[in-house]
């Protein structure tokens, strides 16, 4: 009974999403994703409404999907750091959206959804620790193979219309070849992918805008969308990085240039010994 009781009164709060979660995946290790954030928009009526994943990739940006952003432009967005869980985290986790940046030819009117990719500017520099990184992206020209193994994390639905959970979950992914893409997964911005252990693991309801990592944590893809959360064992879409990789550099040119702190020095050190590693 009183399991009964917690879940009613939880329900509401993890129901309240817009786009696709994780489907057939387990509970990711704390720290694991120090790059994954979660996006809430604060509505007209004052409630918080948790609606897409992203990835810190600098001290003032956050890469996201467009589609999570096109519809709540004026909407204030709130980006929350460092944690696995979507109840337990603190204040200091938390930044404010200062300007977001959609891509000029996203398009939401047309089917393919093509260049699914945004940016969050926050209103001040992340504070980097052991649990708050931003990830290395994958450069201009880097192609991800067919058959290439890659990790997605998102806090999603386990189904279409299935319930979404408080931690943050991950599923093993492999690149297919394009010509088992959807119809509307068959361009060179974008891959596809099944599960590795399970065929029809998949981004489901709410993991949208979150990173798909490779063997080496080198963000190639941002989860974009899935045909009923990969039950119908029709391959998921990811929005390739390395093509909108000069896109993103032009407009996080005014990231800021203040003090580096213990952690920031760190995973810089990190940056420069594992520079050209993104295979």
């Amino acid at each position: 009974m009183h399991i009964i009781c917690i879940l009613l009164v939880w329900l509401p709060y993890f129901t309240k999403a817009s786009e696709h979660r994780i489907h057939e995946g387990s509970v990711a290790e704390i720290g694991k994703f120090p790059y994954q954030v979660f996006i809430q928009r604060i509505t007209a009526r004052g409630a918080v409404v948790v609606f897409c994943g992203g990835s810190i990739i600098s001290k003032r940006y956050v890469l996201t999907a467009a589609h999570c952003l096109n519809k709540f432009r004026k909407d204030k967005l709130l980006v929350v750091v460092g944690t696995n869980s979507l109840v337990n985290h603190n204040e200091s986790a938390v930044y404010e959206s200062e300007s977001t940046i959609i891509h000029e030819r996203y398009n939401p009117n047309k089917p393919a959804l093509l260049n699914d990719i945004a940016l969050i500017r926050v209103n001040k520099d992340i504070e980097f620790n052991e649990f708050v990184q931003p990830v290395k992206l994958a450069k201009a020209g880097h192609v991800t193979k067919a058959g290439a193994r890659l990790s997605i994390s998102g806090w999603g639905r386990t189904s279409e219309k299935g319930p979404r959970l408080k931690d943050l979950l991950m599923a093993k992914i492999k690149v297919v070849d394009s010509s088992h893409c959807p119809k509307f997964g068959k361009h060179e911005s974008l891959m596809c992918y099944i599960g590795v252990k399970i065929p029809t693991a998949s981004s489901c309801r709410g993991d949208s805008g979150g990173p798909a990592v490779n063997k080496n944590g080198v963000q190639v893809g941002i989860i974009k969308s899935s045909l009923k959360c990969g039950a119908l064992k029709i391959p998921s879409v990811l929005t390739r990085v390395s093509y909108f990789s000069n896109w993103i550099k032009e407009k996080t040119l005014d990231e800021g240039s203040a003090p580096l702190t213990k952690w920031e020095k760190i995973w810089l050190i990190q940056k420069l010994l594992n520079d050209g590693i993104d295979s």
